[in-house]
């Protein structure tokens, strides 16, 4: 075996480290298991491999999260000649203990895969990812890129802990992992990685299909046809739900009016925003700032 990877980090705090792992595999091997070290939230951005876990096996992509258990043994297998990129969120016990208590108090049903294995707070080792979630990890990635900002610091880890609150949600609310019911395809999967660059690129943008489909090569009806098949949603509905995340997010964080924030997160219709954000949301945007914590960042 031939393996060539680097880890950066990107950010460190006192609840939180980001690294960008990078890793290609140049021919067929099988890893050995390894023992998760930390409790971690892996975005895989690009590449495919096959994880096993308890005797389950997943295919994962970049429709999909992985977590990972501190002291729990996986053994992952990644595609040969295939550049898998990820972001690694590390998150310290104490902190991420208390999440889980406080979800799993809420909701009793959720199997856990890990039986009651008192160390473990993830019930789940996949999570299929969704807009709001990939929202969150672009704007995060966004403010890695601006550290000179005073309130760096504090931006990112009120983005990480949303970011986490919503992870579990989902898994509180989780169905069990179902196999796809398709064969991974090595170039559908490309398609699916391309499509969701430009889209979080050019979200506040108007973007046709034609423009979508020709980022990832490929035509607007294969396009359209494999993404809705892979992600369970046309790419008009994935751009509205990653357009209406970011505006949930400028409304929490910061003093932009409403019609402001309409526009800069792709509207261009104030009322159509407000009935689409209202729908979703199930409230309005102006009754959402005030049930959320007071805007932190003056822009």
């Amino acid at each position: 075996m031939k393996m060539d990877s680097y880890t950066k980090n990107l950010f460190t705090s006192d609840l939180f480290s980001i690294d960008d792992f990078v890793c290609r595999k140049n021919f067929s091997t099988n890893f050995e298991t390894e023992i998760c070290n930390d409790y971690e939230i892996n975005f895989i951005r690009s590449g495919y491999f096959s994880l096993k876990i308890r005797k389950n096996h997943f295919d994962i992509y970049s429709e999909y999260l992985m977590l990972g258990n501190a002291g729990v043994g996986y053994t992952i297998e990644q595609a040969e000649n295939i550049t898998s990129k990820t972001t690694v969120l590390k998150i310290k016990k104490e902190f991420i203990s208390e999440v889980k208590n406080y979800y799993q108090g809420k909701i009793n049903s959720t199997k856990n895969l890990f039986g009651k294995d008192e160390k473990t707070v993830f019930p789940f080792p996949v999570l299929k990812t969704s807009p709001l979630l990939a929202c969150t990890h672009h704007l995060i990635l966004s403010s890695l890129n601006n550290k000179t900002q005073k309130e760096f610091l504090l931006k990112t880890e009120v983005l990480l802990c949303g970011l986490i609150e919503d992870i579990f949600k989902s898994l509180y609310s989780y169905r069990k992992h179902e196999p796809d019911k398709h064969k991974l395809n090595e170039r559908h999967i490309e398609i699916i990685e391309l499509s969701k660059i430009f889209i979080e690129k050019n979200f506040n943008k108007e973007i046709s299909l034609s423009e979508i489909s020709a980022s990832s090569f490929s035509s607007p009806f294969h396009f359209n046809r494999i993404f809705k098949e892979y992600t369970n949603l046309s790419p008009y509905s994935y751009l509205i739900q990653f357009r209406l995340k970011y505006a949930s997010l400028l409304l929490r964080d910061t003093n932009l009016s409403v019609t402001e924030i309409c526009y800069r997160s792709g509207f261009n219709n104030f009322s159509h925003f407000v009935s689409t954000f209202t729908k979703f949301f199930k409230t309005n945007p102006r009754t959402y700032r005030k049930s959320r914590t007071a805007p932190l960042i003056q822009m």
